[in-house]
């Protein structure tokens, strides 16, 4: 649905209780999907995005995204363009200062990639066991006898990336299990030393946006709820009046 026609939607809903954007409104929210940003820009109100999806659209953007060829490619030019439109400086400082940053994107550019790789890495593991009975059975069997109870991978879903989080925890607490079960069934699928570690890394990072995410959710239940409460207060509502 186009930002125009959802305007028009929220427009006539006031409408039928006698409001308007222009007077009666001072701020909307929303998610941050790109129709809802492009609909705060057509309405005269304030804008404010909601944190805890942007904390979503960040995590997708770098996690989701893999990153091309192209865009390694393009580091070098994409700082030369910058260095365009400074002041020309001819110190050794300032080469220094281009070597450092042209090597920090590509830095920044590899790492990206190594983390999309070992994250799909983790998923193609997970989709194996879950499309595998035979596979999952052994694997259910190797849990129970290691870890006293009988466990499965996880498998995300891009639309809740806390679900990414969960998966990799669950993967590192498998890991050693699932190697050896991998070895007998598709020995490719392991994952390196080296793989882990990021994989170790990438979670500890993504543990405190978890909780500054429930954090802000639960900023928002309690803001929904008080403003409930003071709707049942019978000097507020008509119907006890």
């Amino acid at each position: 649905m186009p930002a125009e026609k959802i305007k028009e939607l929220v427009d006539s809903h006031l409408h039928r209780f006698k409001l308007n954007m222009e007077q009666n409104i001072v701020c909307c929210t929303t998610d941050g999907a790109s129709v809802m940003v492009k609909f705060g820009r057509l309405v005269l109100p304030k804008l404010q995005l909601c944190y805890a999806h942007a904390v979503h659209l960040a995590v997708t953007d770098v996690l989701y995204r893999r990153v091309h060829r192209e865009e390694l490619a393009d580091v070098p030019e994409r700082v030369m363009e910058t260095e365009s439109e400074e002041e020309e400086d001819s110190g050794p400082e300032s080469d220094e200062d281009s070597a450092e940053c042209v090597d920090g994107g590509y830095r920044s550019v590899r790492v990206r990639e190594e983390m999309f790789m070992s994250v799909e890495r983790v998923r193609k593991i997970a989709r194996h066991y879950h499309k595998s009975p035979v596979s999952n059975d052994k694997l259910r069997e190797c849990t129970k006898r290691d870890h006293g109870k009988e466990l499965v991978l996880i498998l995300d879903c891009r639309t809740r990336w806390n679900s990414l989080a969960d998966m990799l925890d669950c993967y590192i607490a498998l890991h050693k299990t699932v190697s050896k079960t991998l070895i007998d069934i598709n020995p490719a699928l392991i994952i390196t030393n080296e793989q882990l570690a990021l994989i170790k890394q990438l979670s500890s990072c993504l543990k405190p946006l978890r909780k500054q995410e429930t954090r802000l959710s639960q900023e928002m239940r309690d803001a929904i709820e008080s403003r409930f409460t003071q709707r049942r207060q019978k000097n507020l509502v008509s119907l006890y009046r």
